[in-house]
């Protein structure tokens, strides 16, 4: 099922159909949390949508789950020198 769920979000983020993206990737979250592809997923498409605090906030929490997650480390780093942050933490 997991795979089907990343195949999904992939492709929706391939075709650039970021509003059903998140809204697919937060139905599939609030159902299991623990997904670190899809949190990844998830945030580039929030940042991509322009939202950079809840993309960062996003790559947190695949953090939480992975915190050797390299990939998910240098979004959130990214996402907070965006988002003015410079890495002190989610606000």
């Amino acid at each position: 099922m997991y795979n089907a769920i990343l195949i999904k979000a992939k492709k929706l983020l391939e075709e650039n159909r970021l509003l059903e993206l998140v809204q697919f990737a937060k139905y599939q979250l609030d159902l299991d949390d623990d997904q670190v592809e899809l949190w990844k997923i998830y945030g580039v498409a929030l940042g991509n949508l322009g939202h950079v605090i809840m993309a960062k906030k996003a790559f947190f929490c695949a953090l939480k789950h992975d915190p050797l997650d390299g990939i998910a480390a240098g979004h959130y780093v990214a996402a907070c020198f965006q988002d003015g942050d410079a890495g002190s933490g989610v606000t």
